[in-house]
């Protein structure tokens, strides 16, 4: 055995033998740490009884005077507290409350005692929120009072006895009371490094429900704003995730968020900043949603109405159309002229009006309050997209076979948006209605799309750009510095397909969007691998695009 293992077993042995059969009185120990909290007073920042404040503001609210040094502490703690049927505040009492900060002050004399009502005013004002809904103007201005009379008696801390930690804390962090309080903590946070904001959190009993840490969000958008585009684009999804963490804020957040993107060049799709959005506010081109988009510039607002409308038009001839991701013509066709589409409704047959299914219930969503019921009979998985282009109201099918029709608004309609669309034949082969078909080599047209644009042509006047191209959807990969992009729009014609992407950066794009995990088995000789099903049909038409096939059970797999 070597020396280091016998000292071991020697220490074991000991510490099994000579300390058998002692015991220890710990009373004493607890009875010198009470000793020792009551001379520091560290008690005294103990949060009082709920009864307590509430009879101390009462005394208060009729005298105007706080007389003893008790009542005066349970009012600090109280001032922000609610009382009676009427839920009363304190703070909001625009005559009450500079009396009772006057009569705080004369405490001041006393540096212990009146360290302690500053810690409850200190409390109330971290608790009391002076920018929610319900806040009344008086509360928001006794906040503000409040916030000034902390900031200018930090010095009056100071004094006798030991100092306690959050004394001490709020010395270090006198921003926490000035008019910027979590502007110093923005840029660490946004880099992940909360380690500062944490402590002084700890150390002064902030809440999460408090102001503060939903300032902290709008500090790390303050810092976002003012970077380059590319580094703001770094910075998005995560500040994405913080406005869902704190709906109080998410009105203010979000209309900055999109305005500073909307400055950004190109500002690509962003599908997340859409859908919060959108999720947020509603259809940013409906009237009824007017006020709530008004919280951002003109170009925000148009900027989220083009994706949707891109993005409703891919879901519409993907999703509730038999063109699916095989023939996507009249996909590529319809999203040139999304800027010029003013208005979209939907006739959705039985099989997509009754569906669960999440796609279909989540098409519905984004659908809200442009949804009819189709009454054409025949079958039950057709639907129709009417699109109101200026003068003009055009309407496509789902089922194949379909004509396009393109009826003039100032003339009748065979149809109406208030209620069920019925198809009636002779009142849709009305010959005063355009009546277009789906068919190549007609009318000296080699295709159907030239047809279409040039008669689209001669109602609207509006002829898109032939290399116009649909904006790239972003997806930008967080803490890299790096944006890269990913084309879902417009996919290859039929009959054509890539073999593979036009660099690696569009797979990893996809995969940067969707989180999808990759085995690229290519070095040992085997195959590229995405490992995903094919449940999301976003992805799965991407990939095909990318040549890609795929294995039930496995995923997709190209050489």
């Amino acid at each position: 055995m070597s020396a280091l293992n016998r000292l071991k077993d020697r220490l074991r042995s000991t510490s099994r033998t000579a300390f058998q059969g002692l015991s220890f009185d710990l009373k004493g120990i607890e009875r010198e740490r009470e000793k020792l909290e009551k001379w520091l007073g560290s008690a005294g920042s103990d949060r009082p009884a709920r009864d307590l404040m509430q009879e101390a503001l009462a005394r208060f609210c009729q005298s105007l005077t706080l007389e003893t040094f008790a009542d005066a502490r349970l009012v600090c703690y109280g001032c922000a507290e609610t009382v009676g049927e009427q839920s009363y505040r304190l703070i909001e009492d625009s005559k009450r409350f500079p009396r009772m900060l006057e009569c705080v002050d004369e405490w001041r004399s006393e540096p212990r005692p009146f360290r302690r009502c500053y810690r409850g005013l200190l409390a109330s004002y971290f608790s009391y929120d002076p920018q929610a809904d319900e806040t009344p103007d008086a509360g928001r201005k006794n906040w503000g009072t409040l916030q000034t009379y902390l900031r200018n008696r930090i010095r009056s801390l100071d004094g006798t006895g030991v100092q306690q930690d959050w004394t001490l804390a709020l010395k270090e962090h006198a921003n926490l009371v000035s008019e910027d309080p979590c502007g110093r903590y923005g840029r660490e946070a946004l880099d992940g490094r909360r380690d500062a904001f944490e402590e002084v959190q700890r150390r002064l009993g902030i809440g999460e429900a408090s102001w503060v840490t939903r300032r902290l969000v709008l500090a790390q958008i303050d810092v976002a704003e003012r970077q380059v585009d590319r580094q703001f684009q770094v910075y998005l999804p995560d500040l994405l995730e913080l406005l869902r963490k704190h709906p109080i804020v998410q009105d203010e957040g979000m209309a900055r968020l999109l305005d500073r993107y909307a400055a950004c060049t190109p500002p690509a799709i962003y599908p997340e900043l859409r859908d919060l959005s959108v999720n947020l506010w509603g259809n940013p081109w409906l009237e009824v949603n007017k006020s709530r988009w008004g919280r951002v510039k003109a170009a925000a607002r148009a900027m989220v109405a083009d994706w949707l409308k891109l993005e409703i038009i891919y879901q519409f001839f993907n999703l509730l159309s038999e063109d699916g991701s095989n023939d996507n013509r009249r996909l590529v066709f319809w999203q040139r002229y999304h800027k010029k589409i003013d208005d979209m409704y939907f006739a959705l047959g039985p099989r997509a009006m009754n569906s669960q299914a999440r796609d279909f219930v989540a098409l519905r969503n984004k659908m809200e309050g442009r949804v009819l019921e189709l009454q054409a009979g025949g079958s039950p998985a057709n639907n129709a997209f009417m699109m109101s282009i200026g003068e003009y109201v055009v309407v496509e099918f789902g089922v194949k076979g379909n004509a396009c029709f393109i009826f003039r608004r100032a003339e009748r309609l065979p149809f109406d948006f208030s209620g069920p669309l019925r198809v009636d034949k002779a009142d849709w082969r009305d010959e005063s209605h355009e009546r277009l078909l789906h068919k190549d080599n007609i009318l000296g047209y080699p295709t159907w799309e030239e047809r279409f644009e040039e008669e689209l042509h001669n109602l609207t006047r509006y002829r898109p750009a032939r290399n116009e191209a649909i904006p790239a959807a972003a997806a930008p990969t967080a803490r890299t510095g790096q944006s890269h992009q990913v084309e879902p729009w417009p996919r290859p014609q039929s009959g054509q397909r890539r073999t593979s992407p036009k660099n690696e950066l569009d797979l990893n794009a996809l995969r940067g969007l969707h989180k999808l995990q990759i085995d690229d088995r290519r070095p040992k000789g085997g195959n590229l691998w995405v490992l995903t099903d094919d449940s999301d049909m976003f992805v799965s038409d991407q990939l095909r695009a990318f040549g890609f096939s795929y294995k039930p059970g496995k995923g997709w797999w190209r050489q």
